[in-house]
């Protein structure tokens, strides 16, 4: 993965680009503000309630997870199968808990 672009990494971009004449931005110009230590690689089979305790935990550590990315296998270097947001987590807890 090169980088990923949030709400976030665009306005830390446009904050330190405010007085520039920015009119052809490149999304490589904004790679440099990917965090890897805030994204995650896990395999579809992991339980959504471990996805949503690993979101739980950073956040009580200070720390922001943006994205936890599914991979085949939980690694970075295969085919992006998903992506899970901590917005994600109350949706999908809600339709679970419908179905049962």
């Amino acid at each position: 993965m090169i980088g990923v672009i949030t709400l976030d990494t665009l306005l830390e971009w446009f904050g330190d680009h405010l007085n520039g004449n920015q009119r052809e931005v490149r999304v490589e110009d904004m790679t440099v503000y990917y965090y890897a230590d805030q994204y995650k690689f896990i395999d579809p089979s992991t339980s959504i309630y471990v996805i949503e305790q690993l979101f739980e935990q950073e956040r009580a550590q200070g720390n922001v997870i943006e994205a936890i990315f599914l991979t085949p296998d939980g690694k970075a270097s295969r085919q992006l199968h998903g992506i899970i947001t901590a917005s994600d987590i109350p949706l999908i807890m809600n339709k679970l808990l419908l179905t049962q």
